[in-house]
């Protein structure tokens, strides 16, 4: 949970969330049976986005996954571990969506760039890679330890209606804001 703005934390959907555009417009009503104009972040954030809106109580502009879409990968961490200078731990998801396999899965990951200060002058740089804990069957090539650079990971087939989970490690470079 973070604060996206408004009273409430929330989980902020990320493309091909399964909760885009999944909601009932006509069960988006306040408590005196009238439309919701806006998410719990209030005036300009419209409550329906796309035509439909979202399960949840924020809306994005993110896109619901596309006919024949397979495979929807997440990427999830605890903003209040973003300290400089610290580990922080992501969870990675990827989620077959539809009841038969996917052949030839793939996954890449690039470590995120964060901005930093020296000398007062922001400049951005890239996490650097501390572990990965990959799921079973997925077979995957990472950085060097404390280097920056981008996680790949592929597996032949993924079973339908399957979740794996990959729980990768990253180092926040000192200076980060």
């Amino acid at each position: 949970l973070a604060d996206n703005g408004g009273p409430a934390r929330t989980y902020l959907p990320q493309g091909g969330s399964p909760v885009l555009d999944a909601g009932s417009n006509a069960l988006a009503k306040d408590q005196s049976n009238n439309d919701l104009t806006t998410d719990q972040r209030g005036a300009g954030f419209p409550r329906v986005l796309n035509g439909t809106v979202e399960i949840g109580a924020v809306e994005t502009l993110e896109a619901p996954p596309g006919a024949g879409t397979d495979l929807i990968v997440s990427k999830t961490a605890d903003v209040d571990q973003i300290v400089p200078d610290r580990d922080i731990t992501y969870t990675i998801t990827v989620r077959n969506i539809l009841a038969d396999a996917a052949t030839s899965a793939t996954m890449s990951d690039p470590l995120p760039q964060v901005t930093t200060s020296s000398g007062g002058s922001p400049t951005t740089s890239q996490m650097t890679f501390v572990s990965l804990n990959v799921a079973p069957g997925w077979t995957c090539s990472t950085p060097s330890v404390g280097t920056g650079g981008t996680i790949s990971c592929n597996r032949a087939s993924v079973a339908g209606s399957s979740v794996h989970t990959f729980t990768l490690v990253g180092h926040v470079p000192p200076g980060a804001v």
